[in-house]
């Protein structure tokens, strides 16, 4: 129902007035609450988005900083003799 509320609350569908004097034709249009609906639906999903976003930023940086550290020892040690490594 918010579908075809405007912005102050009051209930406005948007109707399609066709036909003659004689026999006049009235339809619910959809098309504007179907554009709603889309809109709503895409800000949720940013939202979600940027949530979850901003949940895993924190946690992949770390892994990402670890796995650095970690791929930059095993490189160094490498060229290292094996009695040294047992030192490390």
């Amino acid at each position: 129902m918010n579908l075809f509320k405007d912005q102050s609350g009051r209930f406005k569908p948007d109707f399609n007035i066709g036909g003659t004097t004689d026999n006049p034709k009235v339809q619910l249009d959809t098309d504007p609450a179907k554009k709603r609906a889309e809109d709503l639906a895409k800000q949720k999903l940013d939202e979600q988005k940027k949530k979850l976003e901003d949940q895993l930023k924190p946690e992949l940086l770390t892994r990402l900083r670890s796995s650095s550290r970690i791929e930059l020892l095993a490189s160094h040690t490498a060229a290292l003799p094996g009695s040294l490594l047992t030192y490390l």
